[in-house]
């Protein structure tokens, strides 16, 4: 899908460096392979065998080799990259693993592979646009409402229902935040104020 020309992030293959680290995958010292599978909006799936270098220090890398068949045409074609990596600075303490953008330079937490590309490069390389940026005011705070009510754990189309309680292991101070930013997205829904449920029990 495109929209004014340029693609959406959302019907892209996106390569996403957070899952590495919690499955051990990335980390200092280590040499691994395996297989990922991706989905996307249309149903298709990628896999590609990956190959993680963070042995040397000063050349820590990722190779990711996979072939994708476009299921109109059949047309095949090889995707083969080696991306750097690298890490970043955490404002919460320690360190995170970034990619950085082959095309660009840049350290991304997300690379991309639009439909017919053969490269996994970052969201400005490819001038991708998000779906949102082409949704009017109403629509987009129908999404935060949503977005809002599936984080602190409710039925994301639970419009109009009293708040939820806190979710176990939520800060206090993130349960207030996720309720102030709902409250501003039923604001500019016209929406009645809910006050059922623990709402101002953090405020």
């Amino acid at each position: 899908m495109r929209t004014g020309g340029r693609a959406l992030v959302e019907t892209t293959f996106s390569l996403d460096i957070r899952p590495g680290p919690g499955a051990g995958v990335i980390r200092e010292d280590v040499h691994a392979d395996g297989e990922m599978t991706f989905g996307s909006p249309d149903d298709d799936a990628l896999t590609i065998a990956f190959e993680v270098s963070t042995r040397d220090r000063a050349n820590c890398w990722m190779r990711v080799r996979g072939t994708i068949t476009n299921r109109w045409s059949g047309k095949r074609r090889d995707i083969d990259d080696e991306i750097s990596l690298a890490t970043v600075r955490h404002p919460g303490g320690g360190r995170r693993w970034c990619f950085v953008c082959p095309a660009q330079g840049w350290r991304v937490r997300k690379l991309y592979l639009p439909a017919g590309a053969r490269h996994f490069l970052s969201r400005q390389a490819y001038n991708l646009a998000y779906e949102t940026e082409h949704l009017d005011d109403r629509e987009r705070a129908w999404r935060r409402v949503r977005k809002c009510r599936r984080q602190l754990g409710s039925d994301p189309d639970g419009i109009g229902q009293p708040y939820p309680e806190k979710p176990a292991g939520m800060l206090p101070s993130r349960y207030a935040w996720l309720l102030d930013r709902l409250d501003a997205a039923e604001d500019d829904l016209d929406l009645p104020l809910t006050l059922g449920g623990p709402r101002f029990a953090y405020r």
